[in-house]
């Protein structure tokens, strides 16, 4: 279950579930009105990456226009599309697929 934490305007605090959120309901310790706000949206890794990625904004090209080409790349985990080393972020599927590791570098 998850719930609020919500707190009265003479500062009694308690919990409210999500189910309530976006009501006002009396404090179950002064009866005073408690509103319970509506709960943040959270992001994924991936998310964040998509907001902060190094790639540019557009449409996602198809993906033979990442295999031709003719720096440095490796593959992506999730849709195996060649990629640019110094990327973070797949132009494919838009996955994070991180800085490859130094020693991993010596190998590839």
């Amino acid at each position: 279950m998850d719930v609020i934490y919500v707190e009265c305007e003479f500062g009694h605090r308690s919990k409210a579930d999500m189910k309530l959120a976006g009501k006002t309901l009396p404090c179950p310790k002064c009866q005073g009105p408690v509103y319970v706000p509506q709960p943040k949206d959270t992001l994924s890794d991936t998310g964040v990456m998509r907001i902060l990625s190094d790639h540019p904004i557009g449409p996602v090209p198809t993906p033979e226009v990442f295999s031709t080409s003719t720096l440095p790349s490796r593959p992506c985990p999730r849709c195996q599309v060649r990629v640019d080393e110094r990327r973070s972020m797949c132009p494919h599927c838009e996955c994070y697929i991180g800085a490859l590791p130094s020693f991993l570098e010596k190998l590839a």
